[in-house]
């Protein structure tokens, strides 16, 4: 099994989703999904985080989030 770095680069969406974008680094080609979390800051009223799991193999794809205010990886 060949280990393939990726770098997963997520930016907020003002229609409260996620974009994430997921391409591997160097020359290297999996056909193999990675699992990443996602950690989304809420702005309600006790500031809570929430995490948010997906299979990703590639390309674009957008999350749907409650209320985020920032996305870290």
């Amino acid at each position: 099994m060949t280990s393939v770095r990726r770098q997963l680069v997520v930016e907020p969406l003002e229609d409260r989703r996620v974009l994430a974008t997921l391409a591997p680094i160097a020359d290297d080609v999996s056909s193999e999904g990675a699992l990443f979390s996602l950690s989304a800051a809420f702005s309600d009223s006790d500031f809570l985080q929430d995490t948010i799991s997906f299979n990703f193999t590639g390309g674009t794809q957008a999350w749907e989030v409650p209320t985020g205010v920032s996305v870290v990886t």
